[in-house]
């Protein structure tokens, strides 16, 4: 059985999240109280953000498709939204690529294969809601390109003649992707030549 192997990593997406948190005045009550502190003590009319709606754990798009987060938040003042990254860095709007629109959104936008970025449409994402009583942080959210699967053909020749066995990628990431090694079994790799990218094997087999 022949077995054809691609990188992962390829331009699909997905997101990931954590716990929430909580910084900023009122640190010893918390948002889950809802409560404003000043200087002066407890301000009723303050009240610290709580998330509406927060974006998914995981987020799957093609590139063809593009994707969107959205987080929504509550409180008084009314929180503003930002996002960051998984490391902390705040999210800007990249090019044709990627946009934080004014009402929460986070806009992946359809690309074509050749602007595909990895710290993009493979990244973990956070929504920040944040106003005067202070800040709280969603879960991640793991982006990455749409799951797919790589299937060999199946071809039938006669005995002795040579047979060519073709790797075949989903349409939607067929321009993103390359095979980089088959597999016979049980542990048999055999790679693609340099000048065609063809897998010669035993018996004059071919494969690519």
């Amino acid at each position: 059985m022949l077995v054809c192997v691609c990188p992962a990593g390829a331009a699909v997406g997905g997101l990931g999240l954590q716990g929430l948190g909580f910084q900023g005045l009122g640190q010893g009550l918390g948002q889950g109280l809802g409560l404003g502190i000043g200087q002066g003590g407890l301000d009723p009319s303050l009240r610290g953000p709580s998330f509406v709606l927060e974006p998914p754990a995981r987020l799957e798009f093609s590139n063809s498709t593009g994707a969107w987060l959205d987080c929504t938040a509550t409180g008084s003042p009314p929180p503003s939204i930002t996002w960051v990254t998984g490391d902390g860095a705040r999210v800007t709007d990249v090019g044709a690529v990627r946009r934080a629109e004014a009402n929460g959104t986070l806009v992946l936008l359809p690309f074509p294969a050749a602007a595909y970025r990895q710290d993009v449409h493979s990244a973990t994402y956070r929504c920040v809601a944040s106003n005067a009583v202070g800040a709280i942080t969603s879960r991640e959210s793991a982006v990455v390109t749409q799951a797919y699967a790589v299937e060999a053909s199946s071809e039938e020749v006669a005995r002795g003649c040579t047979a060519v066995l073709r790797c075949s990628p989903p349409s939607f990431v067929r321009d993103l992707v390359r095979v980089v090694s088959w597999v016979q079994e049980p542990a048999s790799y055999i790679y693609p030549s340099e000048d065609s990218g063809e897998c010669e094997g035993e018996r004059n087999q071919r494969f690519k």
